[in-house]
């Protein structure tokens, strides 16, 4: 996914991927058993967060 891009989407689905994010903030993943490397979750959450314009971070 872009790290720039910013999606529109409607409201009701905006609020269900803030619920995922607090549970997925609760809850980190184990990248390298996944064979994700080179990235940190941390910064896999901040991408998500700006596509879907939750917060600026």
């Amino acid at each position: 996914m872009d790290k720039n891009v910013k999606l529109t989407i409607p409201d009701a689905v905006r609020e269900d991927v803030k619920r995922f994010m607090d549970e997925a903030e609760k809850e980190p993943v184990d990248l390298k058993n996944l064979g994700i490397k080179n990235i940190a979750y941390e910064e896999i959450l901040n991408v998500i967060y700006r596509c879907y314009r939750l917060v600026e971070k």
